[in-house]
């Protein structure tokens, strides 16, 4: 039997606390470095786990917003930005049937997410990411390639 997406990240979540560290990823240094450089203000963390890259940009005076499918990594998100005193807002959504309020946001990164999703949910959620940044706004997006240790380990499920 297989898990669905939400029940597989959920079980993950139980069992890594913390894998991929705390320390932000190189889409929230590059796309929140340039952000807060220009005196941007929201922005959308797609994908937003367990917080650490919502936790990078509020350091850096930006007002994020983190989404994210699993209840787990939000509370855990939460805690630590509670912890800190820091107002961090974390929504849970399904990004296959979420859409973001046009032009809300100055900023959005996407942090190895996107590739998780089938190719026409893929476009669909990209056309999404365009309409919820402001005109000019700036989105990072970063995806495993065929040169990750991991390709070509896990189960075809299209080309």
């Amino acid at each position: 039997m297989s898990l669905s997406p939400m029940e597989f990240w959920e079980e993950r979540f139980a069992r890594e606390e913390w894998e991929w560290g705390r320390e932000p990823s190189v889409a929230a240094r590059e796309i929140g470095s340039k952000a807060a450089g220009l005196g941007l203000g929201r922005v959308l963390d797609v994908g937003c786990g367990y917080g650490r890259d919502c936790m990078f940009l509020t350091g850096l005076g930006l007002r994020p917003v983190g989404v994210d499918l699993t209840w787990r990594a939000l509370q855990r998100a939460g805690n630590w930005a509670a912890s800190k005193s820091w107002p961090i807002n974390f929504v849970r959504a399904d990004l296959t049937a979420w859409s973001f309020k046009p032009h809300t946001f100055q900023a959005l990164i996407c942090y190895n997410t996107l590739h998780l999703f089938s190719g026409a949910d893929r476009a669909q959620i990209a056309r999404r990411f365009s309409e919820a940044l402001v005109p000019g706004g700036l989105m990072g997006l970063a995806v495993f390639s065929t040169s990750e240790d991991g390709y070509g380990r896990g189960r075809i499920v299209e080309e």
